[in-house]
């Protein structure tokens, strides 16, 4: 080492970093093949907060040695600065690559993934870390985290309990082992851990809220609300606890206090998504619609929104003139939202050269003869040439939320036909009881066969089970069951929307869980009863028997939470009172 960078290298040691910079200067314009001076130069950067020059100044120190691997590793630490995480990636996995055993570069690799959301990489890098340092609780529970993440809790559930075992005194952990036991659905296992954490911090705000989940999730909503109260009082400022006492409240049906609770939640942390479209649902309710549509679009920064399928190379439509322009709609979330929406296609189509819809193939056929002016296709294969794009239940904000009259869905007239002999005469009435059991509030949106067994005793009627998926082997427990019109398996019936439509179109009455075949009815212009839950999905406001978005529908709410029985009874005086075969 040469008596110059010595004196560099002590400057910088000593903090005096203008007087390192200097010096170093002084032998890069001397011997501009210096490696220690220009990664000096580099990391008197990076601690004056100057990413981009350090990054240079790294390159210039590897371009002299390439398998520099702690070089390398610095510049992926700049280019982490510089908010380039998939750049930085590669400096870290070639200096993982050439230094095994450098568990930095591992744990630098792990955290660059971990940003672009890479979390089964990520976990590999963590994994070979672990390798080289068997008890490193960071890496321990930084692994169990984005398993748990990756819904591969199973898996978390090791490293987890590892961490456990070297750091017991540590809330945080056990609130992780918590977290994995209620992704496996051990509630129990899971309250535990909470608990434990709570022993260990009586004020953890994390293992509050996840009671307050878990507690949520068994539809103990006040208990929920009182666990979340709890973990707002821990951390006040905290956004997240904030927006988890507005969805407690909001599911109490204190819809002007969960409101207030989200626009706090958005005045603690403005980017936070989840909290906009929680807003955006008690607007709806407060029948506030262009406010609720402009926070909706918020939902695509959510992760449940956003691993649905977009086109990422395709521009989004912000609401521009679309004249000469084709334009791809792309369906989003479930069945009935999409047939509760394709009533704004023709309103787009009047503004745009072509407009394509994708969507699920069941309801390709459906939706296609609805709407002769709009292209329909199967989602599964759009077409990547449009000017730009634009989510299905973006429209109402892009074209104002006006509700187009209906009916607006067409069904094939040659099926239509058919089913009106296969179903004979008489008064038909078709029931669905179940929407998607997999949806978080199926359980209190859904009312079951044995909720409407009172109707079954009206004379004159004949029901017809419209019921798709595993809740149809509820008819089995009935000695006199509704008719059952079969199910996807059946040739007759198929997969898709257009022999529903055709049956719905046969029938003088359906009544339905909040689900898909509501949606079909109501779009078809059918009388369709639905009764729903106090609180109901943010589409049904709050009060009236009458629907917003379908004329033929009519809601029986409940009176209290968790009772079908006054609806259900309201349902039956009125079809026994009935004077004719109307029912809208």
């Amino acid at each position: 080492m040469t008596p110059a960078l010595a004196a560099a290298l002590e400057h910088h040691r000593a903090g005096r970093l203008m007087e390192a910079q200097a010096a170093a200067w002084t032998i890069v314009r001397a011997d501009p093949r210096s490696k220690p001076a220009w990664r000096l130069l580099g990391e008197v950067a990076m601690s004056l907060g100057q990413p981009q020059a350090a990054f240079d100044f790294f390159g210039n120190a590897v371009d002299l040695d390439p398998q520099d691997w702690e070089v390398r590793i610095k510049i992926g630490q700049a280019l982490l600065a510089l908010d380039r995480p998939i750049d930085a990636a590669t400096n870290f996995r070639l200096a993982a690559l050439g230094d095994p055993s450098r568990a930095e570069a591992h744990r630098l690799l792990a955290d660059s993934l971990i940003r672009q959301g890479e979390h089964l990489p990520a976990a590999q890098a963590l994994r070979r870390l672990l390798e080289i340092e068997l008890h490193d609780v960071p890496a321990l529970l930084a692994l169990g985290r984005i398993l748990i993440e990756s819904e591969r809790a199973r898996e978390a559930v090791a490293p987890l309990e590892q961490a456990m075992l070297l750091e017991p005194d540590d809330p945080l952990i056990r609130v992780e082992l918590g977290n994995a036991h209620a992704a496996l659905g051990e509630n129990e296992l899971a309250r535990q851990r909470f608990d434990e954490a709570l022993a260990l911090d009586p004020i953890c705000a994390a293992a509050a809220a996840n009671i307050g989940n878990l507690l949520f999730a068994a539809n103990d909503l006040a208990g929920a609300l009182e666990w979340h109260e709890r973990a707002h009082k821990a951390k006040p400022d905290d956004a997240r606890h904030i927006n988890n006492r507005g969805v407690a409240l909001k599911e109490l049906g204190r819809i002007d206090e969960a409101d207030q609770a989200f626009v706090q939640a958005i005045a603690r942390d403005a980017d936070f998504a989840e909290a906009h479209w929680n807003r955006a649902t008690t607007l709806f309710l407060k029948d506030r619609w262009p406010e609720g549509f402009a926070e909706a679009e918020w939902r695509w920064k959510m992760k449940e929104f956003a691993s649905q399928y977009r086109l990422p190379r395709m521009p989004v439509w912000d609401g521009s003139d679309l004249r000469g322009a084709t334009i791809l709609v792309l369906a989003e979330q479930g069945y009935g939202d999409s047939l509760q929406f394709v009533r704004y296609l023709p309103k787009l189509a009047a503004k745009a050269a072509q407009v394509t819809f994708a969507c699920d193939s069941r309801q390709v056929e459906l939706v296609g003869r609805s709407f002769p002016s709009v292209r329909v296709v199967d989602q599964r294969n759009p077409p990547e040439n449009a000017d730009c794009q634009a989510p299905l239940l973006s429209l109402p904000h892009r074209l104002g939320h006006a509700v187009a009259s209906t009916p607006y869905l067409k069904p094939d007239p040659q099926k239509v036909a058919l089913w009106r002999d296969l179903l004979g005469e008489g008064v038909k009435v078709g029931i669905a009881w179940q929407g998607d059991p997999g949806h978080k509030a199926d359980q209190r949106r859904s009312f079951g066969l044995a909720a409407l067994l009172p109707l079954f005793e009206i004379p004159g009627l004949r029901f017809f089970s419209l019921q798709r998926g595993p809740a149809r082997r509820d008819l089995h427990s009935m000695s006199n069951p509704p008719r059952d019109l079969g199910d996807e398996s059946d040739p007759l019936i198929g997969t898709d929307f257009d022999t529903s439509a055709a049956i719905v179109a046969n029938l003088d009455l359906v009544i339905s869980a909040d689900s898909a075949p509501a949606h079909l009815a109501g779009g078809l212009g059918r009388p369709v009863w639905m009764p729903i839950n106090i609180v109901p999905d943010w589409r049904w406001g709050l009060s009236d028997e009458r629907s917003f978005w379908y004329p033929s529908m009519t809601l029986f709410r409940q009176a209290r939470p968790n009772d079908w029985s006054e609806p259900v009874a309201r349902m039956r005086e009125r079809l026994a009172g009935r004077r004719d075969d109307r029912f809208d």
